[in-house]
């Protein structure tokens, strides 16, 4: 009777463990797009909508950065159709990262942190989409499970 130690050499398993890892990582990034890069932090989107209903066609421009990822200047126009502006990140090991963004409209213009630890911890359930409505009044942090905005930024 031959009896299987636990020193027995397992050759014919090591060429499995590529595949194996192949399929984890794949699975990964199906689930979730914006965390699949991130494996030691969660993911986060920013989205920014043109919201201009009172003001249509009326474009609004802005510039986004962190410290180490410039989003750059953009413009964004009024669209029916929900058409936004967006990007996604990995908070850092830390979590304390934080992006920024000013916004011009016209002669109008507001700055405002869109990403900080507090915003994150604001975050619930598996929602990692921070959102903002630009507005002929203000911007707005938003959230899709609350009525009203989260916080307001009146144009200066």
């Amino acid at each position: 009777m031959n009896k299987m130690s636990l020193g027995t050499d397992c050759k014919g398993h090591r060429g499995m463990w590529p595949v194996i890892l192949i399929v984890i990582c794949s699975f990964h990034i199906i689930i979730s797009p914006v965390e699949a890069r991130c494996w030691f932090t969660k993911g986060y989107e920013i989205r920014i909508h043109n919201d201009m209903i009172l003001e249509p066609f009326s474009n609004v421009k802005f510039h986004c950065a962190s410290k180490d990822h410039k989003i750059g200047y953009h413009n964004l126009s009024w669209s029916d159709s929900g058409d936004y502006f967006s990007w996604d990140f990995c908070d850092s090991i830390w979590g304390n990262t934080l992006y920024f963004c000013r916004f011009w409209w016209g002669n109008k213009q507001v700055a405002l942190e869109v990403f900080n630890r507090k915003i994150a911890k604001e975050l619930v359930g598996d929602n990692y989409v921070v959102y903002y409505a630009v507005t002929s009044r203000d911007v707005e942090r938003e959230h899709l499970d609350t009525l009203g905005p989260l916080e307001v930024f009146p144009w200066q």
